[in-house]
């Protein structure tokens, strides 16, 4: 199974909620092996981090996020 998490701010996410979120993927690392990645959504207030666990798609193209139009 992947593994998301994620924390929301009243304003922009500085050095410290970086750590935060890099310490809760340590604790979810058997959820996802394979990929880990954060992403700073809404001018950089809000912080969500991936993990992925490859089971049937091995390719790189399926790593999270996944953008669409």
């Amino acid at each position: 199974m992947c593994g998301i998490s994620g924390i929301a701010f009243n304003k922009k996410i500085e050095e410290e909620e970086v750590k935060i979120i890099n310490k809760a993927a340590k604790y979810q690392i058997h959820r996802g092996p394979d990929f880990q990645c954060y992403e700073l959504l809404d001018e950089s207030k809000i912080i969500l981090q991936h993990q992925r666990l490859s089971i049937l798609d091995l390719s790189n193209n399926s790593n999270q996020p996944i953008y669409s139009k």
